[in-house]
């Protein structure tokens, strides 16, 4: 097993057989198409609190899990975090939908910008 720390947008995910994500739900639409578009069908996405964009993802989740909240393994103290504190799984399908082989336009108009403030 490799596991690599790094900016899932700069990172090469086409030999991950599972991306694990922990961002906002803004970071995980940017994020959206590249995985489905790079990823090798078969492949699993983790998202930690927030799902991938509904309208996109929700037909290839495999699961949706809620953890415990800390008074069950707190004895009584602790916070109810059971409702919020969930992980969703995703498989990467065999055939690609169109919607990730479209061209993002927005996020390499940010990308460029971005590289040009680094520059400077």
């Amino acid at each position: 097993m490799d596991i690599h720390l790094g900016n899932a947008a700069k990172t090469d995910v086409a030999p991950a057989t599972v991306v694990f994500a922990y961002l906002l739900p803004k970071g995980n639409a940017k994020l959206s198409r590249k995985l489905m578009r790079d990823m090798t069908p078969g492949a699993r996405v983790a998202t930690y609190i927030f799902r991938l964009p509904k309208d996109r993802w929700d037909e290839h989740m495999e699961t949706s899990r809620a953890f415990g909240s800390t008074r069950e393994r707190g004895e009584g103290k602790g916070v109810d975090a059971s409702s919020f504190n969930k992980i969703f799984i995703y498989r990467i399908p065999s055939e690609k939908p169109a919607w990730c082989r479209e061209e993002d336009t927005k996020t390499r108009g940010e990308e460029k910008e971005e590289e040009g403030k680094a520059t400077r």
